[in-house]
């Protein structure tokens, strides 16, 4: 039992360093730059709310680097309306999962409205909350069939192809990652996306 306790850290803290090597990278259209990471602390801390919730999506992974580089305490986007480490908008989290009749009659105008937003809004700071909205937009959106990039576009938009294409890099680059770590129980080899 111990030993399987002991193995599972070893793996946990492989995939961790991978994930802390990519934090590194930006991924540009024809060629990679080296970034500043973001803290060791911060990557061990969402992989383990991750690995809480679902035994490491990395489709939560690739979002949450592309939205905000990994960072747990990220700013605000889309001009104060996104929020959290994977910048979801309230005024559509809120009534889309909080509130019983949904989006009709829903006045994201309205004063009560705005709070009701605001304080979404702070909850989304939060990461295991925001982890939790995350992995309900992802099923809705396993559901409708869609791909992970419609959580930039919304599921009735198009896909930008460069957030797809970004996707498509990083959960392949995570999924390989954790087979790595599962078969070489060692942490210290370089990753794929390895810039010194």
């Amino acid at each position: 039992m111990n030993f399987l306790i002991i193995l599972a850290a070893l793996n946990l803290t492989c995939f961790t360093n991978y994930v802390h090597r990519a934090s590194g990278v930006e991924i540009r259209k024809n060629k990679l730059i080296k970034a500043r990471k973001t803290s060791l602390r911060n990557v061990k801390t969402l992989i383990s709310a991750i690995k809480k919730q679902n035994d490491v999506d990395s489709r939560l992974l690739a979002v949450a680097y592309l939205e905000s580089r990994l960072r747990l305490y990220s700013k605000r986007g889309d001009k104060g309306q996104a929020c959290g480490i994977f910048q979801i908008h309230a005024k559509y989290s809120y009534p889309m999962f909080h509130r019983k009749r949904g989006f009709i009659d829903w006045n994201e105008k309205h004063p009560i409205s705005r709070v009701k937003i605001q304080k979404e809004c702070n909850k989304l700071n939060n990461v295991n909350y925001s982890i939790k909205t995350m992995n309900k937009l992802i099923d809705i959106m396993d559901g409708k069939g869609l791909h992970p990039c419609h959580h930039n576009s919304g599921f009735y938009g198009k896909c930008n192809t460069w957030y797809k294409q970004r996707i498509n890099i990083l959960v392949p680059y995570f999924e390989i990652a954790k087979l790595m770590c599962k078969t070489n129980n060692t942490s210290t080899h370089k990753p794929p996306l390895y810039m010194d």
